[in-house]
């Protein structure tokens, strides 16, 4: 009798509790078969959790995977930290960039499975992140280094080598970030090579060539016929300059956000090329589009290599004496 209970061999009673062999109880909580429990983190098979630290993380069968999840934060969370964040993060105090730390290492436990005393260095590294204010950093001397590349007339150069004074001197700006990266590198006095092919036409100029149009014509909306739309769609072509290349993508996202796809249509002269691509398990149809954009500019930039590779080939052939 242990603590008023009777305990018959081989079972054992621990605080008042029975526990029946072969069972164990550490900190107060059982773990049966070959489960542990350590600093009150249950850890299956092989896998551990030590002060706070997971030694090998666990594998889950069920859940989204962890590849998808990290998809999912980058597409919907982490896209909204970073707009703009080279003009807005500088000027942030201490204590609102780590509420945003905070939503990113919450983000990460939900990737990883990890538990809430992780360490955060490797959590972050579990998830494949960076912290924010390194990640920052490293945008912030970026965008300084690319400034410096610029022709002397672009507006962006001319920020980044004249300082600006500020109201407020507690304030950061990213050209002092990339200044102070760039000394600390021993970068300071090196001359910066230009940027090549720089625009003849400046970026914030529409050039001649380039054609935007946004509508189908008055009256017509997504509700109406099919055949509607396409005469509308023909009808504003026809309007259009007529280009040497044409490119045509989609997206989409079955039931609004899984499994997404892209489908191109490249047409050159008369020529007709098909393409298609996997866009992710889960994520916008917005993003599924811009896979397809970037797909197809990288297939028309590998089509124009192989014309500039194979013309000197085929203007040996043609001018070969005969034998």
């Amino acid at each position: 009798m242990v603590n008023g209970n009777i305990c018959e061999s081989p079972d054992m009673v621990m605080n008042g509790n029975i526990i029946e062999s072969p069972e164990m109880v550490m900190n107060g909580n059982i773990s049966e078969s070959l489960d542990m429990v350590m600093n009150g983190n249950i850890s299956e098979s092989l896998d551990m959790v030590m002060n706070g630290n997971i030694i090998e993380s666990p594998d889950m069968s069920w859940g989204a995977d962890k590849e998808d999840l990290r998809i999912v934060y980058l597409a919907y969370i982490k896209s909204a930290i970073d707009y703009a964040s080279n003009a807005w993060y500088p000027c942030l105090a201490k204590d609102r960039r780590q509420k945003l730390e905070t939503v990113q290492n919450a983000a990460a436990r939900t990737i990883t499975g990890c538990t809430k005393n992780t360490n955060t260095k490797l959590l972050l590294n579990e998830a494949k992140l960076l912290p924010l204010e390194v990640e920052s950093t490293i945008s912030q001397s970026a965008a300084y280094e690319r400034s410096l590349r610029l022709p002397e007339t672009d507006p962006s150069r001319d920020t980044a080598e004249n300082p600006v004074r500020t109201r407020l001197r507690s304030l950061g700006t990213w050209r002092e970030t990339g200044k102070d990266k760039a000394y600390v590198c021993g970068l300071e006095d090196f001359p910066r090579e230009k940027l090549v092919p720089v625009p003849d036409i400046p970026l914030w100029q529409v050039p001649e060539t380039f054609t935007c149009c946004s509508t189908l014509g008055e009256g017509i909306s997504k509700a109406d016929a099919p055949e509607e739309l396409k005469q509308a769609i023909e009808d504003t072509m026809e309007k259009l300059n007529k280009p040497d290349v044409e490119v045509f993508t989609d997206g989409s996202a079955r039931d609004g956000g899984f499994f997404l796809g892209g489908g191109i249509l490249v047409i050159e002269k008369e020529e007709r090329h098909s393409l298609s691509i996997a866009a992710g398990r889960y994520g916008s149809s917005y993003r599924a589009e811009s896979r397809a954009l970037k797909k197809a500019l990288n297939w028309l930039q590998e089509r124009e290599r192989e014309r500039r590779h194979n013309k000197p080939i085929l203007g040996l052939l043609v001018t070969c004496p005969k034998t």
